[in-house]
């Protein structure tokens, strides 16, 4: 609900219309507006079964900068400074997902145990093995590898958000 978080309290405090009362009889102010419309598309997707489950994230260039099979475990980029710690920042939103009951999964084209081996051993990694419920780390067809994914988890691929650096990849899986 709206009155649920902190944040929301301080967007109450946003609610007098001042110029936009006068100009168009505008309730709330521009800031409550955008939070407003944040929120009710958040419940009408909720409503529709359009939010997703589970994140399905690819390794290379995604979750670390570089590609693990030519940089190697202390060649790819991941915290530090720029662009490894914005690496680093995403994994950690990734887990605060995660925490929040988004299970992770991961499909990505390597070969498993080297990408396993720069997951368990990179000093800069803030997500580790076990944070995954399915991993698909081969050279597979990602489509195929999400549809697995998908019975392996028991949803729909409507519940599965796929995040990839590659647009190839990304439009493949959503055709």
């Amino acid at each position: 609900t709206l009155s649920s978080s902190s944040a929301a309290s301080d967007v109450y405090k946003r609610q007098d219309p001042g110029k936009y009362w006068l100009i168009g009889r505008i309730a709330y102010d521009l800031s409550f507006g955008k939070y407003l419309n944040k929120a009710l598309t958040g419940a009408m997707l909720s409503l529709q079964s359009k939010t997703a489950r589970a994140l399905v994230l690819d390794l290379d260039n995604t979750l670390w900068g570089g590609i693990i099979g030519e940089d190697g475990l202390q060649g790819i980029q991941l915290g530090g400074d720029f662009p490894g710690n914005a690496f680093t920042r995403f994994q950690h939103v990734v887990k605060s997902l995660s925490r929040r009951g988004i299970v992770l999964t991961l499909c990505s084209k390597n070969t498993e145990e080297v990408a396993l081996e720069a997951i368990r051993k990179h000093p800069g990694m803030v997500l580790h093995q076990d944070d995954f419920i399915v991993k698909k780390i081969n050279w597979g067809d990602k489509a195929h590898n999400i549809r697995e994914i998908s019975q392996e988890l028991g949803l729909g691929l409507g519940s599965l958000c796929f995040i990839d650096d590659s647009p190839y990849e990304r439009e493949n899986v959503r055709i």
